[in-house]
């Protein structure tokens, strides 16, 4: 049976060579005889993580292929998860710390992160396991890290089974770093479509524009350029509110002070940590995404964060910058916004012109959803990711009873096959993608005509009113010369008044003159007047004081006349 395989595999071979498909071509497509189930053993520092869902996005999607995962972290850090952790009992399935035992039978460990990398590597090597190495860079580890330890790649480059990352900004890195073409490869992270349902963003009633910003609250995330970019929209008179979600906590406080220094504590929400459940309800409510991510000080740079994608599922339309991988995703104008890194007042008018272009947001919120799910989804992405461990696992396996020469010969007709299988299925997929803008196009065009003839209709119509307004406009002419004429003689007339304004002014210098002195003179009769004021208090104190001398002497003479009324009487008696 295998000899009649063989044979049929060479009747294709110069069909294939007709198509130019190599073995390089083919290299990381499965060989299609090959469909056992692997063991695999995924490798990270912290599991289970909230923000790195793309660690749980590849376990879950391994294991809806069929294929048996573990996974080894140094430590657990949160006590919240996203759902998937449970619903599929990933901590039951994890070895913290400790190896597993059994080590030995696994087929692929996938490292994430390049210093996991070369730990695995150290071991691999020391216990001479069968297990290929595969090792993810991802972001901090092939910009800050490796800046902070050079050289440190460059035993794993040569000696790891499949490089990968996440966009090709680090690809290229790695590339220049001396990693084998070959076996460098961009897998983007993946996400689950279903769990963000796509919601039509383009119009919305609401009296507040809310926007949302998710990320780990560190520099390169650029929250504080969102803070500040909401500021000045503030400031514009635009009625907006920002909410963060995300954690760290030295930033966080610095992020809140730099709010309460702006003015708009009421205008920002900080949500904390958030499960992916609890993200896309918040995205669900949310009117336009930002995420300002930029090279850090210790030169930590981000590929393409999977935040992005989910608000793009969502049907937000999307602000972002020009760092790092951001760009393979977003085509500025197209499917979203893309500034230059760290500058707020970008983003501020980004924010504006999205909040007065319903049409725009309408094209990004649907070009965006399309671009995840054509790119991004889980599904296609765990099919992805399966074959290309399986290649890696069984490519050249020798089989039983074939000599080595045939079976290196079966082995790249397989490939030639696979490739050839991939690139139909490639050219279907084009076709169908063709064949539904072509629809889409049709009625587009459609439409335009439709609008066309709307427009010649009014064009007529303008064409008519524009020979009345022609006519109006000699009138105005005739009227302008008229008010041109009349606005000399106000000109003439208004010299006079200056001239005139010129007399007033001379005569008010010289009655401000006059009046000051005036005033001194009134000043010196008010010192004179309180002068005598206070004599005339000095005389008022003596009167009262010979007053009552007066009432004394009464008083005396009162007396006496009583004693000599007394007297008299005694003298008449």
């Amino acid at each position: 049976m295998k000899r009649l395989w063989l044979l049929s595999m060479i009747c294709f071979t110069p069909l294939l060579t007709l198509y130019g498909l190599d073995e390089v071509s083919a290299q990381w497509i499965v060989n299609p005889c090959e469909t056992q189930s692997l063991k695999i053993l995924m490798a990270t520092y912290t599991f289970p993580k909230l923000s790195e869902t793309f660690v749980i996005n590849q376990v879950v999607g391994l294991i809806e292929k069929g294929h048996d995962v573990s996974i080894w972290a140094k430590t657990a850090e949160e006590n919240k998860v996203h759902e998937a952790v449970n619903a599929y009992n990933l901590v039951a399935k994890t070895y913290y710390g400790e190896l597993p035992p059994d080590l030995e039978t696994y087929d692929v460990v996938i490292c994430q992160f390049g210093p996991l990398g070369n730990e695995f590597l150290h071991l691999k090597q020391s216990l001479k396991l069968k297990a290929k190495l595969v090792t993810f860079f991802r972001g901090f580890d092939i910009s800050q890290y490796l800046y902070e330890n050079e050289g440190c790649y460059d035993v794993l480059l040569k000696k790891c089974d499949l490089i990968a990352t996440n966009c090709d900004f680090f690809r290229k890195r790695l590339l220049a770093l001396g990693s084998d073409p070959k076996k460098t490869i961009v897998y983007h992270s993946a996400i689950d479509c279903s769990k963000f349902p796509y919601t039509y963003h383009a119009t919305s009633n609401k009296e507040v524009t809310n926007i949302i910003t998710v990320g780990r609250l560190v520099e390169k995330k650029g929250m504080d350029d969102v803070v500040e970019a909401v500021q000045k929209v503030l400031a514009k008179g635009k009625n907006v509110h920002l909410t963060i979600i995300g954690e760290g906590y030295r930033a966080k406080k610095n992020l809140k002070k730099l709010v309460a220094q702006l003015g708009i504590n009421d205008s920002v929400t900080f949500a904390g940590w958030r499960t992916s459940a609890e993200i896309a309800r918040y995205l669900k409510e949310s009117d336009i995404f930002v995420l300002a991510s930029k090279t850090a000080r210790n030169f930590d740079q981000d590929a393409i964060p999977n935040v992005i994608k989910e608000a793009m599922a969502s049907g937000l339309p999307v602000i972002s910058t020009r760092h790092g991988g951001i760009p393979e995703l977003i085509e500025d104008g197209i499917n979203g916004c893309l500034v230059d890194e760290g500058h707020s007042d970008q983003i501020a008018n980004r924010i504006i012109y999205l909040m007065d272009n319903p049409d725009l947001r309408a094209t990004f919120s649907i070009n965006g959803r399309r671009a995840v799910e054509q790119l991004f989804d889980i599904t296609k992405k765990a099919d992805e990711l399966s074959d290309i461990l399986k290649n890696l696992f069984f490519v050249r396996k020798p089989a039983d009873n074939m000599d080595t020469n045939l079976n290196d010969s079966l082995n790249s007709i397989q490939d030639h096959i696979a490739s050839f299988h991939n690139n139909i299925k490639q050219q279907s997929d084009k076709i169908k993608h063709l064949t539904h803008d072509f629809h889409r196009l049709t009625d587009e065009n459609q439409k335009l005509k439709t609008e066309n003839n709307d427009l010649m209709t009014n064009n007529q119509k303008l064409s008519k009113e524009n020979q009345h307004v022609s006519s109006e406009n000699l009138m105005y002419v005739n009227k302008n010369q008229l008010l041109t004429e009349e606005n000399q003689t106000f000109h003439s007339e208004n010299s006079k008044l200056v001239g005139k304004n010129k007399l007033l002014t001379d005569s008010y210098h010289m009655a401000l003159t006059e009046n000051h002195a005036w005033t001194t003179k009134h000043q010196e009769l008010i010192a004179n007047n309180q002068e005598l004021i206070n004599k005339n208090q000095d005389l008022i104190n003596k009167n009262q004081e010979l007053i009552r001398e007066n009432e004394e002497l009464l008083a005396v003479n009162n007396k006496m006349e009583t004693q000599i009324q007394e007297a008299s009487v005694i003298l008449a008696g």
